[in-house]
């Protein structure tokens, strides 16, 4: 069979480039993002989104959404009644 020849000769001539890469580790913490982008909802309809870090604080999460001009100008003269944040899912704010 020629595709059987071709392999056979690809793996003779890369023998050590194909060992090489049968060697290689998987290294979990090269797959984990370090910032995340999730959505930010005003009365329970998404307005916009925010790029916070991974597992980060409450306040935090608050402050980065707040500072977004959008987010912001849709708050602005508004009673914040509640705010709720779902670790890296989502930012919930209800105004009156």
């Amino acid at each position: 069979c020629v595709s059987h020849d071709v392999l056979k000769d690809f793996l003779l001539e890369h023998k050590s480039e194909v060992a090489d890469m049968l060697r290689m580790e998987y290294d979990e913490t090269k797959t984990i993002a370090k910032t995340i982008e999730i959505g930010v909802q005003v009365n329970g309809k998404v307005r916009g989104t925010v790029v916070i870090p991974t597992d980060c604080q409450k306040e935090e999460a608050f402050a980065v959404a707040k500072a977004d001009a959008k987010i912001a100008a849709l708050l602005e003269g508004k009673n914040l009644v509640k705010e709720i944040y779902v670790p890296n899912k989502i930012i919930n704010f209800v105004a009156k």
